[in-house]
């Protein structure tokens, strides 16, 4: 039996590319990652497909997440973890579909995945969030954005009452490997 005893893993030009605790945790500093949302409410019209582009980041690791295309593009090939969240103002009543997607340019190709399909038959004003979660096998340069989709004008949610804290809205995602 024999042991591999390791602290730091470096690519040759001396980029930190992981390291190993003492208590056994793998770091990977350099994961392309991003949490990005809106401060405030925004008004959403009626539409399939309809991208956002949000201006914060709560953080972007590498950069890659741009606030002003609202686009994440992949810098290296591999599998890329994704998910969206959308939640309703109390003043809206009826819904008849209401959907958080990503929408990812794949090869060229774009394609909207679609999740968490919301359905609100009531007249009750309450508020309402849907989400969905995708994994996704990018090349370098694909990108993904967040999109949604609903039947009926409504207001996001945005933050809680105004502050910089992302609680309702958002769309985050990082590569897997």
């Amino acid at each position: 039996m024999s042991n591999l005893l390791v602290q730091n893993i470096k690519h040759t030009n001396g980029t930190l590319a992981e390291t190993v605790d003492s208590n056994g945790y793998v770091l990977t500093p350099n994961r392309p990652s991003f949490y990005a949302y809106p401060t405030a409410d925004f008004e959403c019209g009626t539409g399939a497909g309809t991208t956002r582009i949000f201006g914060n980041t709560l953080h972007n690791n590498g950069g890659h997440y741009s606030t002003s295309t609202g686009k994440f593009t992949a810098p290296v090939a591999g599998l890329y973890f994704f998910h969206s969240n959308i939640a309703t103002a109390s003043e809206t009543n009826v819904i008849v579909y209401m959907s958080a997607e990503v929408s990812a340019t794949l090869g060229g190709v774009t394609t909207r995945f679609g999740g968490g399909w919301l359905e609100k038959d009531s007249s009750t004003n309450t508020h309402h969030k849907v989400s969905n979660t995708v994994i996704l096998e990018m090349a370098a340069g694909d990108y993904a954005m967040f999109s949604h989709e609903s039947n009926v004008s409504l207001t996001i949610l945005g933050t809680t009452g105004g502050s910089a804290t992302p609680r309702y809205t958002y769309f985050m995602g990082y590569l897997i490997g």
